[in-house]
């Protein structure tokens, strides 16, 4: 590896932490993955942020491994409305 490259073991166990932040596209088949994603770095010691709108962090909340809960955060944040949308869309299933 490079001089400022570190394996995942590297962050893990070492001085260097790993956190890293999701913003998945607001579709039901990007969501799911990422959430998968998030599950399966966590499992390796990983901090996680996973931010969405609040209905979609609502919907995932309950696909979170349950050993895995306090290494991914859930943060919502409200999308403002958009002419033309209907009220309260958060993702494209609301269209």
């Amino acid at each position: 590896m490079g001089e400022n490259q570190y394996s995942v073991r590297d962050m893990v166990m070492g001085e260097k932490q790993c956190h890293v932040v999701m913003v998945p596209w607001l579709a039901i088949g990007h969501l799911i993955p990422f959430l998968e994603l998030s599950n399966a770095l966590a499992a390796k010691g990983i901090k996680i942020s996973f931010l969405s709108t609040p209905r979609n962090i609502e919907k995932l909340r309950p696909k979170i491994l349950p050993h895995l809960t306090s290494r991914i955060d859930l943060l919502g944040f409200p999308l403002p409305p958009v002419a033309g949308l209907p009220e309260n869309a958060e993702a494209t299933f609301d269209l």
